[in-house]
Parts: C-alpha cells; sequence; structure tokens
C-alpha cells in the first residue's frame, strides 16, 4: 500500500517569489532617502531663516555678525554652531560669544537649546563691558510667537569681570543664575529670576550691605501689556511697553545679604523714561540698621516699609536710600 504525498512538489522550473523579502528593504531606502532630503531641505532652510533675521536686524541699525557657522546634526537634530558671534543695538547694549552651539530637534525645529561653553561678554551702554565665564551656561528659546517668548537661562559657578575702565558690576560671581519667561493670559507674562550665593562687588551699594557675605535674591513677577513690548531696540521696547500702561506686578522678591533681608510681597513697578525704575514696593526688612549701615542715614521706620522708586532714586519718605535700578 503507498502512502499520499504530504506536501505538494514545485513544478520543475519554477522560482520561489522574494517579492515579500525585497519590499521591506526597498520602502526603508525610500524612507531614508525622503528624510534625508527632508533633513537638507530643513538645514538649508534653517540657514536661510538666520541669513535673513541677521539681514532684518542690520537694516533696523543693529549689528549682527560672526566668524563662522555651520549646521549640521543629521538626521534627528538641527546644529548650528557660531564662532565670534556678536549681536548689538542701536543704543549699545551688547553681547559677544566666542562660541555658541545651538540645536533643535527636527520634531520641533523652533525650540533652540543654546550653549555658551566659552561664556561670553555684554556690554552696558554707559557701564561699559562686562565678561562672565561659567561651567554652566545655557538657554531654551521656544513659542517665539508669543510675548514674551518662553525663555529660559541657566547657569553654575559664574565670574563676572568688568573690562578695563568699564564701571563695576554689582554682582562678581554666582554660585547659580535662574531666569525664565512665560507667557499668560490676557497680555500677561511672568517673569522669574534667582541668583544664588552671589558675591557683590565691594565698590557698590550692594557690596557694601552685603560685607563680604553671599547674597542670594528671587524675583516672581507678573508683566501686564507684554504684548505691546516690542520695537526697534531695547529701548524703544521698554518705552513703547511702559506707554501703553504696561508695568510688573511683584508677587515675591526677596534679598538676603548676610544678615540684611528685604522681603516684598506686593508692589507695583514701571519704567520712566531715562530707563530708571519708578512705583513702590511694601518691604519687611530684617536687621534694617545692616541694610542702612552704608547709607550714612537711617530710616525713622523699623521694621514694615513702603520704598518708593522715582526721580532715578529710591525713596523712604523722604529719604534717598539708594539710586533706583536702571534698564538702559
Amino acid at each position: 500500500m503507498t502512502s499520499s504525498p504530504t506536501h505538494t512538489v514545485p513544478q520543475e522550473g519554477r522560482k520561489p517569489r522574494r517579492l515579500g523579502l525585497y519590499l521591506p528593504w526597498a520602502l526603508a531606502l525610500i524612507l531614508v532617502v525622503a528624510w534625508s532630503l527632508a533633513w537638507l531641505w530643513l538645514a538649508r532652510e534653517t540657514g536661510r531663516h538666520i541669513d535673513a533675521r541677521a539681514a532684518a536686524l542690520r537694516s533696523a541699525g543693529w549689528q549682527a555678525s560672526w566668524g563662522s557657522r555651520r549646521v549640521y546634526g543629521y538626521p534627528f537634530r538641527l546644529d548650528a554652531d557660531f564662532t565670534d558671534l556678536k549681536l548689538a543695538d542701536p543704543t549699545g547694549w551688547a553681547v559677544e560669544l566666542p562660541q555658541a552651539k545651538a540645536e533643535a530637534y527636527v520634531y520641533a525645529p523652533t525650540r533652540w537649546l543654546i550653549a555658551a561653553p566659552a561664556g561670553l561678554t555684554f556690554t552696558r551702554p554707559a557701564g561699559g563691558p562686562v565678561s562672565v565665564s561659567a561651567r554652566v551656561l545655557r538657554a531654551s528659546i521656544n513659542s517665539w510667537e508669543k510675548r514674551p517668548p518662553n525663555i529660559s537661562v541657566e547657569g553654575a559657578d559664574l565670574t563676572l569681570t568688568p573690562g578695563p575702565g568699564a564701571r563695576p558690576f554689582w554682582l562678581t560671581a554666582a554660585k547659580s543664575l535662574q531666569f525664565d519667561t512665560r507667557a499668560a493670559p490676557d497680555d500677561q507674562g511672568a517673569v522669574y529670576l534667582s541668583i544664588g550665593g552671589g558675591v557683590a562687588s565691594p565698590q557698590t551699594w550692594m557690596g557694601q550691605v552685603a560685607r563680604g557675605a553671599p547674597i542670594d535674591l528671587t524675583l516672581d513677577g507678573v508683566v501686564f501689556r507684554a504684548g505691546t513690548m516690542v520695537g526697534a531696540d531695547w529701548r524703544e521696547a521698554v518705552r513703547n511697553w511702559t506707554h501703553s500702561g504696561g508695568g510688573l506686578q511683584i508677587r515675591q522678591l526677596t534679598l538676603t545679604a548676610g544678615d540684611a533681608s528685604l522681603d516684598s510681597r506686593r508692589g507695583s513697578l514701571a519704567v520712566a523714561d531715562d530707563g530708571t525704575l519708578v512705583g513702590q514696593l511694601d518691604t519687611n526688612l530684617g536687621e534694617p540698621e545692616r541694610l542702612f549701615g552704608g547709607l550714612s542715614a537711617k530710616p525713622d521706620e523699623t521694621q514694615t516699609l513702603r520704598i518708593t522708586f522715582h526721580d532715578g532714586s529710591a525713596w523712604l519718605g523722604k529719604l534717598r536710600i539708594a539710586p533706583a535700578p536702571d534698564l538702559f
């Protein structure tokens, strides 16, 4: 008795089909080619956008230049490295970076991370340049269309050194720095600043107060009419904002310098046409004699005080205690 065959023998001369074997590789190759072409286009557009933005700044009176630029990062990133990058507005504010490394992911090309591994130098119109070196100095920027955009700046182990002949800067070193801005509803913006382990310049009022002790500063506030802070330069943007009714509401302002301390949970500030602060702060003071000891005068009040800013100075009643901070 013979058994029936258990499988079918292919006809002689018929080759097995291999389309199922080759098709996935062909699709993968097409995908790689398409992705590569898309990345090349995006890299070219990134360079074109940088050039266009620099040209727009120059036409508005800015300086925008770099020694070299390289765009790379294939396949999933967009990296843009610059050497000798310089930006300066018409009023004299400027920043220079010997090296700047920027990075964005292809799936989020408007969210950029920026690092300054060799530090930077910022220049004040009246005060001159200040060189900044740090173990960590980086920033992230996204939501460019919002006012303000989302900005985060982080620094660690900073050293700030005024250039030859420059005016002293109030801060000479800091263990940590954090600065953030966020857009909020109703044309508002949130701003946050934190400085930890700061060292004040001995030639400044803050240095006289701290007397070599570390400084810690925290500022948490809400910016009103944030969308009006636009202009060809920093001074014009701030003036447009102020003239449109813009202001800063203080939610927390805390300063400690040795035994002296200042804490404010309520205040309203704006900017005068000359760039100095105007407004008022309701404050609680710790060791007020330490805070005002370097001023050769002491206020009549004791612990809870209202500080007002006008005419380029900070005042307690009729007592001038310090120059008002100057934004330009």
